[in-house]
Order: C-alpha cells, then structure tokens, then sequence
C-alpha cells in the first residue's frame, strides 16, 4: 500500500538481508499511517504491540487473552522506560 518508488524491492535485490533498509523509510511510513487515520496508539501497536504479543505467548507462556489484560500495563511501562531513556 506504501509507494515506495521501489526502494525496498531494490535493497533486496541488491542483497539487503533485514529490517535496516526499512528504517530508512520508516518516518514516511508513519506520516502515511497518520494520514489514513492511524492513531498513535495504532501505531504502538503496529511497531511493538505484535513483538510484544508473540514474546508474552511465546517467551512468558501467556494465553492471548491474559496479554490483552495486561497490555496496558505493558504500555504504560514503555512508555515510562521511554521517557526515562529517550534517545532523542
């Protein structure tokens, strides 16, 4: 859906293995999201709402339901870790 002019299909054609090539574009993938009607919280958990899910199911045994009881919490505490080591 995101027009990139090629730019990702190109990277891997030229050997790009991971998600570094994405970050390039990723602040214009987010400006797109907004523009369609993400919210920010949306986006949270587009970004790392899903790692966040297969670690809890996968790493912690947690069912699905007990994840959605506890993603807030899991929020907000991102959230504080956030603040307290922003890189920027």
């Amino acid at each position: 859906m995101y027009d990139d002019g090629g730019y990702m299909i190109d990277a891997f054609n030229k050997g790009a293995t991971g998600n570094g090539e994405l970050a390039k574009i990723l602040a214009a993938i987010t400006d797109d999201l907004w523009a369609r009607g993400y919210s920010n919280e949306d986006l949270a958990k587009i970004y790392g709402g899903n790692k966040m899910r297969v670690y809890a199911q996968v790493w912690e045994g947690k069912p699905p339901e007990r994840f959605l009881q506890e993603y807030p919490e899991r929020l907000r505490m991102r959230q504080e870790f956030q603040n307290l080591f922003h890189s920027r």
